[in-house]
């Protein structure tokens, strides 16, 4: 299985590279923001986004997978340490697969 992730905080991207990595899965991205994967989809073409949903520049992780899933096939799974619901409601609607809330174990992923 082929997973991007999108994540703007460099230690928890780490991390997770390294719980993808440990589950035998093979990364295919690593990215800062929404901006950087859709420019990319295509080229690494992931089976599953890891999409935090609070993420810097243009387009926050719910309107990049809005955006990503009207053009490509994806599953997306949010990672988030947001716990309003406002915003957890507004992530449901996109369809996830999941939404993981911060801190997260390898076992739950």
């Amino acid at each position: 299985m082929n997973i991007a992730i999108v994540e703007d905080n460099f230690i928890q991207r780490e991390l997770l590279e390294m719980y993808v990595l440990k589950l035998g899965m093979n990364v295919v991205g690593l990215y800062d923001s929404g901006e950087g994967l859709l420019k990319e989809v295509s080229e690494v073409n992931p089976d599953i986004v890891l999409m935090d949903i609070n993420l810097k520049g243009l387009k926050n992780g719910i309107d990049t997978t809005k955006e990503i899933v009207k053009s490509h096939a994806l599953k997306v799974i949010y990672t988030t340490a947001q716990t309003e619901h406002s915003v957890l409601d507004k992530a449901a609607d996109s369809e996830p697969m999941d939404i993981l809330i911060k801190p997260f174990s390898i076992e739950q992923l």
